[in-house]
């Protein structure tokens, strides 16, 4: 029971920490004024909505089936180059390297949970 709740206690968090990014990425879109970066930020925007979505419906018991992942080639920007900081006005390299910096923590969350379970 106690392994349950730890593990209903851990998805809120994810839950929060996708509201969290939603939140950060709509705040960049309505700082932006360039029609691409606005696309961008909107579809990342929803990207997390979606991860949101799966995280409530799996801690439902609605989910059925298993996680897939497509083949993902990791280029380590992040890694590689410094998170920016963000002016007023975001230029459009700025949001991707800060988008990339989010996703790396993303990762790094999620491993981190995958890592702790049995």
């Amino acid at each position: 029971m106690a392994e349950k709740k730890q593990l209903s206690y851990l998805i809120d968090v994810a839950i929060s920490k996708e509201e969290e990014a939603y939140n950060f990425y709509m705040n960049l879109y309505n700082r932006s004024s360039d029609a691409k970066i606005k696309d961008t930020l909107k579809f990342l925007a929803s990207e997390e909505v979606k991860h949101k979505e799966f995280l409530m419906s799996y801690k439902k018991g609605s989910f059925v089936g298993s996680l897939g992942m497509d083949t993902v080639i990791d280029y380590k920007i992040a890694e590689h180059i410094e998170k920016p900081a963000l002016e007023k006005n975001v230029n459009s390299q700025d949001v991707y390297l800060v988008a990339a910096h989010k996703e790396l923590n993303s990762y790094n969350f999620y491993k981190s949970l995958s890592d702790a379970q049995p």
